[in-house]
Parts: C-alpha cells; structure tokens; sequence
C-alpha cells in the first residue's frame, strides 16, 4: 500500500496547485507515514498534519551523487540531473 499513499499524496498535491517537486515530496511524506504502522492507511494524515510534517522536516536520506551533471538545489531540495532544468 506505500506505493497506493504515494500516488494519493502525489495526486493530491499536484491538484492542489503545487509544482511536480513539492507534489513528489507529498508523496515521499504520504509513503513515509504509511510504513510506519501496521495496516494499510491509519497512518496517513490529514493533509494539514501532512504538510506541518513537511515544513518541520522529515529525515531524508543522503542520496550523495557522485556523477557527471548532478547538483544538489539548495533552493528545491532536491538533486537536479544533466537534463533538469533546475541544474
């Protein structure tokens, strides 16, 4: 069912209005908070508390990237690859 909290944290956000980015992050938070109980959706939030959550910060991985035309955005936080054109 992650995969299900994902897409309905992505869908949800990019209908609401929001750039691809911030909808990708809603999805990671919706995932995140899915995972972290035992059945399929107790533990998704309301979209207020969701959003709170991304605005405190969750943990996020150091995904590193070591390769030719990658940069981290300090703006987006997100890597941006060679054929983004946020890099």
């Amino acid at each position: 069912m992650v995969i299900g909290a994902g897409l309905m944290g992505l869908f949800t956000a990019y209908l609401r209005g929001l750039s691809i980015e911030k909808a990708l992050k809603y999805a990671t938070c919706c995932g995140l908070q899915n995972v972290r109980v035992l059945d399929a959706v107790s533990g998704v939030n309301p979209w207020e508390k969701t959003t709170a959550m991304l605005q405190n910060g969750i943990p996020m991985i150091d995904a590193h990237i070591e390769a030719d035309g990658w940069t981290w955005s300090e703006d987006h936080a997100l890597w941006a690859g060679p054929n983004d054109p946020l890099s």
